[in-house]
C-alpha cells in the first residue's frame, strides 16, 4: 500500500496547486497551462513536468505526480504499480480538496478520452492544452494524437511541444511520415486499425515503426492490423524474420495451441548462434525450436559481475538454471521473456542471482556510471519483499560495487606499471 508522507503539504488557491516538501516547492497551474514552477536551492525556474527518473522517486511530490504518466513509484520499495488515469490515486491525495480542484480544471470530455491510454497521459494533456488543432485530432484519431505527443521517441533532438504544435496541423498520413514512419501503402489505415492499448506504449510504437520498414511485414500488417496477436508477433524483431503468411495461417488453423511454445522459442535463435529462416509449417517451426533449445542446453553465461555475498546467494551461470529459477519462483524467467534476459546478460547489462533465505530472485543492471544497481528483487510469484530485506541487499550492492571498482582500478594501475620501461 502507498504510505503517505507527513512532509508533503498540498494546497490550492489562485488557480494553482502547491506541493511543499523539505526539499522543494512545486507550483502547478491548472488547465490550459499545465506547467509548473519549482523552487529549491537553485531558486525559481520554469519547468515542464519531466520524465521522472527512479532516483527522483524518493520525493513524495514526484511520486504523487508520477500518476500523470499512468503509474507511480512506491518509494519505500521502488516497485512499479500501474494506475489508470483518474482512478486509484493514493487515498490521502485523492480526497484532498486541493487535488480535486486541480483535476477539475481539465475538461471532463478530454479527461475521459485521454484516460483510455495505457500511459503518457501527461504529455497528451499538454499537447491538447497548448497546440491548436490538437483537440480535432483527439476526436478524429486518438491513437495518432498519442504518437504526436510522444514525438520525442522518434526525434529526440526536436523540441517536443513545438514539434507537436507543427504536426497536428498536417494531414494524418503526413503526420506519420513526419514521425519517421515509412511511406508504405495504407500507412494511416494500419495505425488506425492497430489495437490502441498495444500501440500507446513507447516500446510498441517503436516496434511498429521499425517493422513497417520491411516490405513483406508491411504487407502482412496491412492485411492483419486488426489481429492483436499477429501484430504483436510481426513487430517482434526477434520473431519477424521467421514468420510467413503460410505459418500464420497454419497456426490459426491448428487444433491445439502447443505451437505457441515453439514460436516463442524462436526468439532465442540469436543467443543460440542460429540464423533465422522463413518458416511455413508448424512441423518446421517445431524442428527449429527443438534445435534452438538443444543449442541453449549447452550454453553457459558470462561470469557474475559481482561475487555472491555468501552461500545463500547463487549466481545463475547457465540458461537451464535461469529457467529452473523461473519455474520454481513462477516468474517470467520460465516463459518467453527468458530469451530477453539472456540477451541482456550476454551484453553485460544484466545478471540474475538466486537467494535461498529468504527465497528471492535478484536481478542487477549495469548503470551508466559503471555501478550495478538493483533491477528486480522479488519473492515467489513476484511478491514484494520486506523493506529491511531490500535495504540489506542495497548495502551489499554498495559494498560489492565499491570493491569491484577498487579492484578494477588496481588492475588498471598494475597494467600501466607493467607497461613502463
Amino acid at each position: 500500500m502507498f504510505q503517505p508522507d507527513a512532509n508533503l503539504k498540498v494546497s490550492w488557491h489562485d488557480d494553482r496547486l502547491y506541493l511543499r516538501t523539505p526539499e522543494c516547492l512545486r507550483v502547478w497551474r491548472g488547465w490550459p497551462h499545465l506547467q509548473a514552477m519549482r523552487r529549491d536551492r537553485s531558486g525559481w525556474r520554469p519547468e515542464i513536468p519531466p520524465e521522472f527518473e527512479v532516483r527522483e522517486a524518493r520525493l513524495v511530490c514526484v511520486t504523487a505526480l508520477r500518476w500523470w504518466e499512468g503509474r507511480y513509484w512506491a518509494a519505500w520499495e521502488q516497485s512499479q504499480v500501474e494506475l489508470p488515469l483518474g482512478a486509484d490515486l493514493p487515498q490521502h491525495l485523492a480526497n484532498a480538496p486541493a487535488w480535486q480542484a486541480f483535476f477539475a480544471t481539465i475538461p471532463p470530455d478530454i479527461f475521459l478520452e485521454v484516460g483510455q491510454f495505457f500511459t503518457g497521459h501527461w504529455r497528451c494533456l499538454q499537447v491538447i492544452a497548448s497546440a491548436p488543432g490538437a483537440q480535432d485530432l483527439l476526436i478524429s484519431n486518438l491513437k495518432l494524437l498519442w504518437l504526436v505527443a510522444h514525438g520525442h521517441l522518434f526525434a529526440p533532438k526536436l523540441a517536443p511541444m513545438a514539434e507537436a504544435a507543427r504536426l497536428v496541423r498536417l494531414p494524418q498520413r503526413t503526420i506519420l511520415l513526419g514521425l519517421g514512419f515509412p511511406d508504405v501503402a495504407g500507412l494511416d489505415r494500419i495505425v488506425r486499425r492497430v489495437d490502441g492499448i498495444w500501440l500507446t506504449c513507447p516500446e510498441s510504437a517503436m516496434r511498429l515503426r521499425q517493422a513497417l520498414r520491411d516490405p513483406v511485414t508491411a504487407k502482412l500488417l496491412r492485411h492483419h492490423a486488426d489481429d492483436f496477436w499477429r501484430v504483436n508477433v510481426l513487430t517482434d524483431p526477434h520473431l519477424r524474420p521467421w514468420l510467413t503468411a503460410q505459418l500464420l495461417t497454419a497456426c490459426e488453423r491448428a487444433e491445439t495451441k502447443e505451437w505457441t511454445w515453439s514460436l516463442h522459442g524462436l526468439a532465442g535463435a540469436e543467443s543460440a548462434g542460429i540464423q533465422p529462416q522463413p518458416v511455413r509449417t508448424i512441423r518446421q517451426l517445431e524442428r527449429w525450436a527443438a534445435r534452438i533449445e538443444a543449442a541453449f542446453a549447452n550454453r553457459t553465461l558470462p561470469a557474475p559481475p559481482l561475487p555472491p555475498r555468501d552461500d545463500q546467494m547463487v549466481a545463475l551461470t547457465d540458461i537451464s538454471g535461469l529457467r529452473l529459477e523461473g519455474q520454481a519462483m513462477r516468474n517470467c524467467l520460465a516463459h518467453e521473456e527468458l530469451y530477453g534476459y539472456v540477451r541482456e546478460i550476454d551484453a553485460g547489462k544484466l545478471y540474475v542471482y538466486r537467494l535461498a533465505s529468504p527465497r528471492m530472485t535478484l536481478a542487477i543492471a549495469l548503470q551508466d556510471d559503471g555501478f550495478w544497481a538493483m533491477s528486480e528483487l522479488k519473492g515467489p510469484c513476484n511478491k514484494a519483499v520486506r523493506p529491511e530485506v531490500r535495504e540489506e541487499i542495497e548495502r551489499w550492492l554498495l559494498a560489492a560495487n565499491t570493491e569491484s571498482l577498487a579492484l578494477a582500478g588496481a588492475l588498471l594501475r598494475q597494467g600501466e606499471h607493467d607497461g613502463d620501461f
